[in-house]
Protein backbone atom coordinates (compact mmCIF):
# COMPACT_ATOMS: atom_id res chain seq x y z
CA UNK A 1 0.00 0.00 0.00
CA UNK A 2 2.81 2.39 0.88
CA UNK A 3 4.59 1.77 -2.40
CA UNK A 4 1.41 2.17 -4.43
CA UNK A 5 0.43 5.41 -2.73
CA UNK A 6 3.95 6.84 -2.88
CA UNK A 7 4.49 6.00 -6.55
CA UNK A 8 1.18 7.61 -7.52
CA UNK A 9 2.65 10.82 -6.05
CA UNK A 10 6.30 10.44 -7.06
CA UNK A 11 6.15 9.21 -10.65
CA UNK A 12 4.59 12.41 -12.05
CA UNK A 13 7.46 14.31 -10.42
CA UNK A 14 10.15 11.92 -11.59
CA UNK A 15 9.07 11.82 -15.24
CA UNK A 16 7.61 15.37 -15.38
CA UNK A 17 4.23 14.20 -16.68
CA UNK A 18 0.79 13.78 -15.05
CA UNK A 19 -0.80 10.44 -14.18
CA UNK A 20 -2.76 8.92 -17.04
CA UNK A 21 -5.79 6.59 -17.16
CA UNK A 22 -7.01 7.73 -13.74
CA UNK A 23 -10.74 7.32 -14.32
CA UNK A 24 -11.06 4.47 -11.80
CA UNK A 25 -8.16 5.41 -9.53
CA UNK A 26 -10.48 6.12 -6.57
CA UNK A 27 -11.65 2.49 -6.64
CA UNK A 28 -8.15 1.00 -6.61
CA UNK A 29 -7.40 1.50 -2.92
CA UNK A 30 -10.71 0.16 -1.46
CA UNK A 31 -10.56 -2.83 -3.81
CA UNK A 32 -6.99 -3.61 -2.77
CA UNK A 33 -7.82 -3.11 0.91
CA UNK A 34 -10.79 -5.50 0.71
CA UNK A 35 -8.57 -8.04 -1.04
CA UNK A 36 -5.92 -7.85 1.69
CA UNK A 37 -8.51 -8.26 4.46
CA UNK A 38 -10.12 -11.25 2.72
CA UNK A 39 -6.73 -12.84 2.02
CA UNK A 40 -5.59 -12.47 5.64
CA UNK A 41 -8.94 -13.83 6.84
CA UNK A 42 -8.58 -16.81 4.52
CA UNK A 43 -5.14 -17.63 5.91
CA UNK A 44 -6.30 -17.10 9.51
CA UNK A 45 -9.37 -19.33 9.32
CA UNK A 46 -8.09 -21.67 6.60
CA UNK A 47 -10.95 -20.84 4.20
CA UNK A 48 -9.98 -21.36 0.57
CA UNK A 49 -12.91 -19.34 -0.81
CA UNK A 50 -11.72 -16.27 1.12
CA UNK A 51 -8.21 -16.77 -0.27
CA UNK A 52 -9.54 -17.01 -3.82
CA UNK A 53 -11.85 -13.97 -3.61
CA UNK A 54 -9.22 -11.91 -1.81
CA UNK A 55 -6.58 -12.94 -4.33
CA UNK A 56 -8.81 -11.97 -7.25
CA UNK A 57 -9.48 -8.54 -5.69
CA UNK A 58 -5.76 -7.97 -5.15
CA UNK A 59 -4.86 -9.10 -8.67
CA UNK A 60 -7.54 -6.82 -10.15
CA UNK A 61 -6.32 -3.83 -8.12
CA UNK A 62 -2.70 -4.54 -9.03
CA UNK A 63 -3.56 -4.85 -12.74
CA UNK A 64 -5.22 -1.43 -12.55
CA UNK A 65 -2.20 -0.01 -10.71
CA UNK A 66 0.22 -1.44 -13.26
CA UNK A 67 -1.84 -0.15 -16.20
CA UNK A 68 -2.04 3.38 -14.77
CA UNK A 69 1.72 3.54 -14.19
CA UNK A 70 2.59 1.82 -17.48
CA UNK A 71 0.51 4.29 -19.49
CA UNK A 72 1.94 7.17 -17.45
CA UNK A 73 5.55 6.04 -17.86
CA UNK A 74 5.02 5.77 -21.61
CA UNK A 75 4.42 9.55 -21.64
CA UNK A 76 7.65 10.29 -19.79
CA UNK A 77 9.66 13.29 -20.93
CA UNK A 78 12.73 12.31 -18.89
CA UNK A 79 14.29 8.89 -18.26
CA UNK A 80 16.26 8.88 -14.98
CA UNK A 81 17.62 5.71 -13.40
CA UNK A 82 14.67 5.64 -10.98
CA UNK A 83 12.30 5.17 -13.91
CA UNK A 84 14.14 2.02 -15.03
CA UNK A 85 13.87 0.47 -11.58
CA UNK A 86 10.16 1.30 -11.35
CA UNK A 87 9.38 -0.21 -14.75
CA UNK A 88 11.16 -3.42 -13.76
CA UNK A 89 9.39 -3.49 -10.38
CA UNK A 90 5.99 -3.26 -12.12
CA UNK A 91 6.86 -6.35 -14.14
CA UNK A 92 7.93 -8.22 -11.02
CA UNK A 93 4.79 -7.15 -9.16
CA UNK A 94 2.58 -8.51 -11.93
CA UNK A 95 4.32 -11.88 -11.78
CA UNK A 96 4.30 -11.95 -7.96
CA UNK A 97 0.53 -11.46 -7.60
CA UNK A 98 -0.16 -14.05 -10.29
CA UNK A 99 2.07 -16.57 -8.51
CA UNK A 100 0.39 -15.71 -5.21
CA UNK A 101 -3.07 -16.32 -6.66
CA UNK A 102 -1.81 -19.59 -8.17
CA UNK A 103 -0.50 -20.70 -4.76
CA UNK A 104 -3.82 -19.77 -3.12
CA UNK A 105 -5.75 -21.84 -5.68
CA UNK A 106 -3.31 -24.71 -5.20
CA UNK A 107 -4.22 -24.88 -1.49
CA UNK A 108 -7.70 -25.94 -2.58
CA UNK A 109 -7.12 -27.95 -5.77
CA UNK A 110 -3.50 -29.21 -5.40
CA UNK A 111 -2.74 -29.03 -9.11
CA UNK A 112 0.92 -27.96 -8.73
CA UNK A 113 2.10 -31.16 -7.11
CA UNK A 114 5.83 -31.19 -6.41
CA UNK A 115 6.22 -27.83 -8.18
CA UNK A 116 4.48 -26.00 -5.31
CA UNK A 117 7.78 -25.45 -3.48
CA UNK A 118 9.36 -23.94 -6.61
CA UNK A 119 6.39 -21.58 -7.09
CA UNK A 120 6.70 -20.47 -3.45
CA UNK A 121 10.47 -19.83 -3.75
CA UNK A 122 10.03 -17.85 -6.97
CA UNK A 123 7.16 -15.92 -5.37
CA UNK A 124 9.36 -14.92 -2.40
CA UNK A 125 12.41 -14.14 -4.56
CA UNK A 126 10.56 -11.92 -7.02
CA UNK A 127 8.54 -10.29 -4.23
CA UNK A 128 11.37 -9.38 -1.87
CA UNK A 129 14.12 -8.75 -4.41
CA UNK A 130 12.24 -8.01 -7.63
CA UNK A 131 9.40 -5.81 -6.45
CA UNK A 132 10.18 -4.45 -2.96
CA UNK A 133 13.97 -4.11 -3.11
CA UNK A 134 13.99 -2.96 -6.73
CA UNK A 135 11.42 -0.26 -5.91
CA UNK A 136 13.27 0.92 -2.79
CA UNK A 137 16.62 1.11 -4.58
CA UNK A 138 15.10 3.03 -7.47
CA UNK A 139 13.15 5.44 -5.26
CA UNK A 140 16.26 6.00 -3.12
CA UNK A 141 18.00 7.60 -6.09
CA UNK A 142 15.20 10.17 -6.20
CA UNK A 143 14.35 10.72 -2.54
CA UNK A 144 17.82 10.62 -0.92
CA UNK A 145 19.15 13.16 -3.39
CA UNK A 146 16.03 15.29 -2.90
CA UNK A 147 15.99 15.27 0.90
CA UNK A 148 19.77 15.53 1.38
CA UNK A 149 20.22 18.03 -1.50
CA UNK A 150 22.70 15.68 -3.19
CA UNK A 151 22.01 16.84 -6.74
CA UNK A 152 25.69 16.60 -7.70
CA UNK A 153 25.47 12.80 -7.48
CA UNK A 154 25.68 11.05 -10.86
CA UNK A 155 23.82 7.90 -11.94
CA UNK A 156 26.55 5.97 -13.75
CA UNK A 157 27.04 3.48 -10.88
CA UNK A 158 23.26 2.97 -10.68
CA UNK A 159 23.26 1.51 -14.19
CA UNK A 160 25.58 -1.30 -13.11
CA UNK A 161 23.45 -1.87 -10.00
CA UNK A 162 20.37 -2.15 -12.21
CA UNK A 163 21.99 -4.79 -14.43
CA UNK A 164 23.50 -6.74 -11.53
CA UNK A 165 20.29 -6.79 -9.50
CA UNK A 166 18.10 -8.14 -12.28
CA UNK A 167 20.68 -10.64 -13.48
CA UNK A 168 20.99 -12.05 -9.96
CA UNK A 169 17.19 -12.16 -9.55
CA UNK A 170 16.81 -14.13 -12.79
CA UNK A 171 19.56 -16.55 -11.71
CA UNK A 172 18.04 -17.14 -8.27
CA UNK A 173 14.51 -17.54 -9.68
CA UNK A 174 15.85 -20.05 -12.23
CA UNK A 175 17.65 -21.93 -9.46
CA UNK A 176 14.30 -22.26 -7.64
CA UNK A 177 13.05 -24.22 -10.66
CA UNK A 178 16.01 -26.48 -11.45
CA UNK A 179 17.94 -26.39 -8.13
CA UNK A 180 21.23 -26.28 -10.06
CA UNK A 181 23.95 -25.26 -7.58
CA UNK A 182 26.07 -23.11 -9.99
CA UNK A 183 23.05 -20.85 -10.55
CA UNK A 184 22.68 -20.35 -6.80
CA UNK A 185 26.41 -19.71 -6.45
CA UNK A 186 26.64 -17.18 -9.29
CA UNK A 187 23.32 -15.49 -8.54
CA UNK A 188 24.05 -15.25 -4.81
CA UNK A 189 27.52 -13.81 -5.24
CA UNK A 190 26.26 -11.33 -7.82
CA UNK A 191 23.44 -10.25 -5.49
CA UNK A 192 25.90 -9.65 -2.63
CA UNK A 193 28.20 -7.64 -4.91
CA UNK A 194 25.26 -5.64 -6.24
CA UNK A 195 24.02 -4.65 -2.79
CA UNK A 196 27.57 -3.81 -1.78
CA UNK A 197 27.84 -1.58 -4.84
CA UNK A 198 24.53 0.06 -3.93
CA UNK A 199 25.80 0.73 -0.41
CA UNK A 200 28.88 2.36 -1.93
CA UNK A 201 26.77 4.50 -4.29
CA UNK A 202 24.44 5.33 -1.40
CA UNK A 203 27.42 6.64 0.59
CA UNK A 204 28.43 8.75 -2.44
CA UNK A 205 25.10 10.56 -2.24
CA UNK A 206 25.81 11.63 1.33
CA UNK A 207 29.35 12.72 0.52
CA UNK A 208 28.12 15.27 -2.05
CA UNK A 209 25.07 16.43 -0.07
CA UNK A 210 24.59 20.13 0.61
CA UNK A 211 22.41 19.60 3.69
CA UNK A 212 25.14 18.62 6.14
CA UNK A 213 23.00 17.93 9.23
CA UNK A 214 21.39 14.50 9.00
CA UNK A 215 17.85 14.06 10.32
CA UNK A 216 16.06 10.91 11.45
CA UNK A 217 14.99 10.09 7.88
CA UNK A 218 18.60 9.84 6.73
CA UNK A 219 19.55 7.74 9.77
CA UNK A 220 16.69 5.34 9.02
CA UNK A 221 17.91 5.10 5.42
CA UNK A 222 21.51 4.42 6.47
CA UNK A 223 20.42 1.70 8.90
CA UNK A 224 18.10 0.23 6.26
CA UNK A 225 20.87 -0.11 3.68
CA UNK A 226 23.17 -1.62 6.32
CA UNK A 227 20.58 -4.24 7.27
CA UNK A 228 19.89 -4.94 3.61
CA UNK A 229 23.53 -5.65 2.79
CA UNK A 230 24.08 -7.82 5.88
CA UNK A 231 20.78 -9.69 5.58
CA UNK A 232 21.22 -10.66 1.94
CA UNK A 233 24.86 -11.61 2.55
CA UNK A 234 23.93 -14.00 5.37
CA UNK A 235 20.87 -15.25 3.47
CA UNK A 236 23.02 -16.38 0.56
CA UNK A 237 25.64 -17.75 2.97
CA UNK A 238 22.94 -19.77 4.72
CA UNK A 239 21.82 -21.26 1.39
CA UNK A 240 25.40 -22.18 0.50
CA UNK A 241 26.09 -23.87 3.83
CA UNK A 242 22.70 -25.53 4.17
CA UNK A 243 21.67 -23.56 7.24
CA UNK A 244 17.98 -23.88 6.41
CA UNK A 245 16.92 -23.85 10.05
CA UNK A 246 13.58 -22.19 10.93
CA UNK A 247 15.13 -19.99 13.64
CA UNK A 248 17.82 -18.74 11.24
CA UNK A 249 15.28 -18.04 8.49
CA UNK A 250 13.19 -16.15 11.05
CA UNK A 251 16.15 -13.94 11.97
CA UNK A 252 17.00 -13.22 8.33
CA UNK A 253 13.36 -12.54 7.49
CA UNK A 254 13.09 -10.00 10.31
CA UNK A 255 16.31 -8.32 9.18
CA UNK A 256 14.99 -7.97 5.63
CA UNK A 257 11.36 -7.04 6.37
CA UNK A 258 11.93 -4.76 9.39
CA UNK A 259 15.55 -3.70 8.99
CA UNK A 260 15.73 -3.10 5.22
CA UNK A 261 12.19 -2.66 3.90
CA UNK A 262 10.52 -1.41 7.09
CA UNK A 263 13.06 1.26 8.00
CA UNK A 264 13.22 2.53 4.42
CA UNK A 265 9.44 2.88 4.42
CA UNK A 266 9.28 4.66 7.78
CA UNK A 267 12.06 7.08 6.91
CA UNK A 268 10.53 8.12 3.60
CA UNK A 269 7.05 8.44 5.10
CA UNK A 270 8.43 10.95 7.61
CA UNK A 271 9.08 13.20 4.60
CA UNK A 272 6.33 12.33 2.14
CA UNK A 273 3.26 12.35 4.41
CA UNK A 274 3.93 15.76 6.06
CA UNK A 275 4.65 17.29 2.66
CA UNK A 276 1.37 16.06 1.17
CA UNK A 277 -0.74 16.96 4.19
CA UNK A 278 0.83 20.42 4.56
CA UNK A 279 0.32 21.28 0.90
CA UNK A 280 -3.27 20.06 0.88
CA UNK A 281 -4.42 21.43 4.24
CA UNK A 282 -2.20 24.40 5.07
CA UNK A 283 -0.83 25.47 1.68
CA UNK A 284 -3.99 27.37 0.62
CA UNK A 285 -3.99 29.22 3.98
CA UNK A 286 -0.48 30.69 3.64
CA UNK A 287 -0.65 34.49 3.72
CA UNK A 288 -4.14 34.52 5.20
CA UNK A 289 -3.44 33.10 8.63
CA UNK A 290 -0.62 31.61 10.69
CA UNK A 291 0.16 28.05 9.70
CA UNK A 292 2.60 25.52 11.23
CA UNK A 293 5.86 24.63 9.56
CA UNK A 294 6.03 21.32 7.75
CA UNK A 295 8.43 19.85 10.30
CA UNK A 296 6.04 20.80 13.12
CA UNK A 297 3.48 18.25 11.92
CA UNK A 298 5.64 15.43 13.31
CA UNK A 299 6.82 15.02 16.91
CA UNK A 300 10.61 14.93 16.52
CA UNK A 301 11.24 13.54 20.01
CA UNK A 302 8.98 10.56 19.29
CA UNK A 303 10.69 10.05 15.94
CA UNK A 304 14.03 9.61 17.71
CA UNK A 305 12.51 7.44 20.45
CA UNK A 306 11.03 5.19 17.75
CA UNK A 307 14.36 5.09 15.90
CA UNK A 308 16.32 3.97 18.96
CA UNK A 309 13.69 1.44 20.03
CA UNK A 310 13.75 -0.16 16.57
CA UNK A 311 17.52 -0.11 16.11
CA UNK A 312 18.22 -0.99 19.72
CA UNK A 313 15.82 -3.91 19.77
CA UNK A 314 16.32 -5.27 16.24
CA UNK A 315 19.92 -6.53 16.69
CA UNK A 316 18.80 -8.22 19.92
CA UNK A 317 15.82 -9.82 18.14
CA UNK A 318 18.09 -11.22 15.43
CA UNK A 319 20.67 -12.47 17.96
CA UNK A 320 18.01 -14.07 20.21
CA UNK A 321 16.30 -15.70 17.23
CA UNK A 322 19.59 -17.25 16.09
CA UNK A 323 20.46 -18.40 19.61
CA UNK A 324 16.85 -19.46 20.34
CA UNK A 325 16.62 -17.45 23.56
CA UNK A 326 12.88 -17.25 24.12
CA UNK A 327 12.46 -14.70 26.92
CA UNK A 328 15.06 -12.19 25.62
CA UNK A 329 13.48 -12.57 22.18
CA UNK A 330 10.08 -11.62 23.59
CA UNK A 331 11.51 -8.58 25.39
CA UNK A 332 13.52 -7.30 22.42
CA UNK A 333 10.62 -8.05 20.08
CA UNK A 334 8.38 -5.92 22.29
CA UNK A 335 10.87 -3.04 22.00
CA UNK A 336 10.85 -3.24 18.19
CA UNK A 337 7.05 -3.52 18.16
CA UNK A 338 6.75 -0.47 20.40
CA UNK A 339 9.09 1.49 18.14
CA UNK A 340 7.06 0.57 15.06
CA UNK A 341 3.82 1.48 16.84
CA UNK A 342 5.16 4.91 17.85
CA UNK A 343 6.28 5.57 14.28
CA UNK A 344 2.86 4.57 12.94
CA UNK A 345 1.03 6.78 15.44
CA UNK A 346 3.33 9.69 14.63
CA UNK A 347 2.61 9.38 10.91
CA UNK A 348 -1.13 8.88 11.50
CA UNK A 349 -1.11 12.03 13.64
CA UNK A 350 0.01 13.99 10.59
CA UNK A 351 -2.91 12.68 8.54
CA UNK A 352 -5.34 13.72 11.28
CA UNK A 353 -4.63 17.36 10.42
CA UNK A 354 -6.88 16.87 7.39
CA UNK A 355 -9.84 16.24 9.71
CA UNK A 356 -9.54 19.68 11.30
CA UNK A 357 -11.35 21.27 8.35
CA UNK A 358 -14.46 19.23 7.41
CA UNK A 359 -15.20 21.54 4.49
CA UNK A 360 -11.91 20.66 2.83
CA UNK A 361 -12.69 18.61 -0.25
CA UNK A 362 -9.39 18.20 -2.09
CA UNK A 363 -8.51 14.55 -2.58
CA UNK A 364 -5.22 13.01 -1.52
CA UNK A 365 -5.25 11.02 -4.77
CA UNK A 366 -4.43 14.21 -6.71
CA UNK A 367 -0.63 14.28 -7.03
CA UNK A 368 1.07 17.21 -5.31
CA UNK A 369 4.24 18.40 -7.08
CA UNK A 370 7.39 17.76 -5.04
CA UNK A 371 10.20 20.27 -5.32
CA UNK A 372 13.05 19.07 -7.56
Amino acid sequence: MTIMGATFQLIPVIIVAPLRATRFIHLQYPLYLCGVILLLSGFWWGQAWLLIIGGICIVTAVIHYVLVLAITLKQATTHPITMRFLIASLLYLSIVVCLGLTAALNREFWFLGASASSVFLIHITLGVLGWLSCTLIGVSYQLVRMFALAHAHTEHVGKYIFIGLHTSIIMLATWAIFFWLPLLLCGGLLLICTFGLFAYDFSRMFKVRQRKILDVTQFHSICAVTYGVLAFFFSILALFLGWGKPFLLTALGIAVLVGWIGQSTIGYQYKIVPFLVWNIHYGPQVGRQKVPLMRDLLHERWMWISFWLINGGLPLVILCAVCQWTLPLQVSGALVGLGLLIAAMNIMGVALHLLKDPSHQQSLSTPVPFPH
